[in-house]
């Protein structure tokens, strides 16, 4: 019997607590990834919110978000997984 071998990532994924929502900003929460084992922040976004009812992509915070976020390196802050 074959399997399909794709699956989603939201698949991989065990909702824990839910850490803040915002409308403007998306849901943030603690999830833990079964393929390594670790607890993981996810941050999701409703992009016909976010961006007033247009659907013109990641608006700039979010952008200037993901690229702060990459450039930081501490214990303390999480690392950006795409």
């Amino acid at each position: 019997m074959m399997t399909n071998s794709k699956c989603s990532i939201i698949d991989d994924l065990v909702y824990r607590d839910k850490i803040v929502d915002r409308r403007s900003k998306g849901k943030l929460s603690i999830v833990f990834k079964k393929s390594t084992q670790s607890n993981m922040i996810l941050r999701r976004l409703k992009l016909d919110i976010c961006n007033a009812g247009y659907d013109d992509g990641l608006s700039t915070s979010t952008l200037r978000e993901i690229t702060n976020s990459k450039k930081l390196d501490s214990e303390y802050v999480s690392k950006v997984v795409e």
